[in-house]
């Protein structure tokens, strides 16, 4: 905002001989100015530097003072100033008239004469000139000031832009209403290695979904609605990353489409999170029908075993508990695998302290689907150990042993055996545990299981192929 000050129009008067100062003075403050009369040079500069409209300086005050604060104030105006100076002068005829005036101009740039006696209106139209010259002078000033803040304006705005774009981690990019890009951020040539501009942003997408996005680009040109695609872009290094690219139109206020206004994106992270939560989605429904299944299952196959309510409450529950220990062993593990040797010490763990329980072989993991129903087939072995073979006895024990065969198809080899418990015979009847070890097993994972019935305890072996 330009202050009082500096769009002053105060009249300044230097004569420091006789009357005219006074004089002046009076004419001028009687036609409504503001005027200073000042005793010297130094004095006047010192004003002017301040701030004034017009100044009326006598003659001899030039001649007879120094004149060097003027030359500097005068030296030092801005570009737009070029300060209206009266000068008052004594009549000496044409011949020594014109040397003096060249004088003064050359000196002070913008003169008006005023010889003297001087008549009162000569006097006031000669200092109306000159305030209405600086007027125009400030009008000036305030322009130039308008166009540099416009100026300044425009380079912060632009540097703004520059910044919001290059250091933005989405590239951005613009286009003419016909579709085709004008203007792409260099972080495209930093990915893609190529400029982006016109039609060449395809080169870098994806084959099978270059013509989707075309598509999709064109729809949105054709009809004004936004635009939003995903698809797969080239890197530099020949990978290929998922990107979502949008845009949407700036109009007119009639609606016409001026230009485009893009963004690119980098969401591979977020879309590979995406298709392991949806992978994940569909495990949880595969494996909650397959437990579902598991626990009809062993409702039904435990109630056509037992003889009474309580009797399949208790075989019942142990089952439930053991398919439930399974899935916690699968949970703890990020990949949802489990060790061979976890679901056997998940099951024997109760009877290992007194040295009745040995296992050997190789560490092996294994997937849900083969440890889900492994599980069950060891705590059916484990209770049946444990009421009528090798645990039902002080002395018996269970030796269990797996090898792996890792040629194709892989395998894995297992046997449990029984030693030091009551004599065994082959069963009359097929119960849950041979059902599940002979039928489940089998039908699941494809294992083949055989039984061997003998004194000294129950043989089982198997074989599970791995994928």
């Amino acid at each position: 905002m330009i202050s009082r000050t500096q769009v002053s129009e105060q009249v300044v008067i230097l004569a420091p001989f006789g009357r005219d100062a006074t004089i002046a003075a009076g004419i001028l403050s009687g036609a409504g100015h503001d005027v200073l009369c000042v005793p010297d040079l130094a004095a006047l500069a010192e004003t002017l530097h301040a701030g004034a409209g017009a100044a009326i300086v006598a003659e001899e005050a030039l001649r007879n003072q120094d004149t060097r604060p003027l030359e500097a104030w005068l030296e030092a105006q801005p570009a737009w100033s070029d300060f209206p100076f009266i000068v008052m002068s004594l009549h000496k005829g044409a011949g020594t008239a014109a040397p003096a005036a060249r004088s003064i101009g050359a000196l002070l740039g913008n003169v008006s004469l005023l010889e003297r006696p001087f008549h009162p209106v000569t006097l006031i139209s000669l200092v109306a000139a000159a305030i209405r010259s600086r007027r125009r002078q400030y009008e000036a000033r305030r322009m130039l000031e308008e166009l540099t803040a416009g100026a300044l304006a425009l380079e912060e705005s632009q540097d703004h832009y520059r910044h919001t774009i290059e250091l933005n981690p989405q590239v951005t990019w613009t286009a003419r209403p016909d579709g085709e890009l004008d203007r792409v951020a260099a972080r495209w040539q930093d990915w893609t290695g190529t400029s982006g501009l016109g039609d060449s942003w395809g080169d870098a997408i994806h084959e099978d979904d270059l013509q989707r996005t075309i598509d999709a680009w064109r729809t949105s040109c054709a009809t004004g609605t936004g635009y939003d695609v995903r698809h797969r872009i080239r890197m530099k290094s020949g990978e290929y990353r998922w990107m979502r690219s949008r845009a949407f139109p700036r109009r007119n206020p009639d609606g016409t489409i001026v230009g485009w206004y893009g963004t690119t994106e980098d969401i591979d992270g977020e879309k590979i999170a995406e298709d392991r939560q949806l992978l994940l989605i569909r495990e949880l429904h595969h494996r909650v029908k397959n437990t579902l299944a598991t626990v009809q299952a062993v409702m039904g196959s435990t109630a056509r075993a037992s003889t009474s309510m309580q009797e399949f409450q208790e075989a019942f529950s142990a089952r439930i508990a053991a398919l439930a220990r399974t899935h916690t062993l699968l949970t703890g593990d990020q990949w949802q695998q489990v060790s061979f040797r976890d679901l056997f010490d998940a099951e024997l763990a109760p009877y290992a302290d007194c040295r009745r329980i040995t296992l050997s072989g190789p560490h092996l993991e294994l997937s849900s689907d083969i440890a889900v129903p492994l599980g069950m087939a060891i705590h059916e072995l484990t209770t049946n150990a444990a009421k009528y073979g090798a645990l039902s006895a002080a002395n018996g024990a269970i030796e269990v042993d797996w090898t792996l065969r890792r040629d194709a198809p892989a395998s894995v080899t297992w046997c449990w055996r029984e030693t030091g418990g009551p004599p065994v015979r082959p069963p009359t009847h097929a119960g849950f545990g041979t059902k599940l070890l002979q039928r489940v097993l089998k039908q699941q994972i494809g294992a083949e299981v055989q039984f061997r019935y003998g004194s000294p305890g129950l043989v089982v072996e198997a074989v599970i192929p791995l994928p």
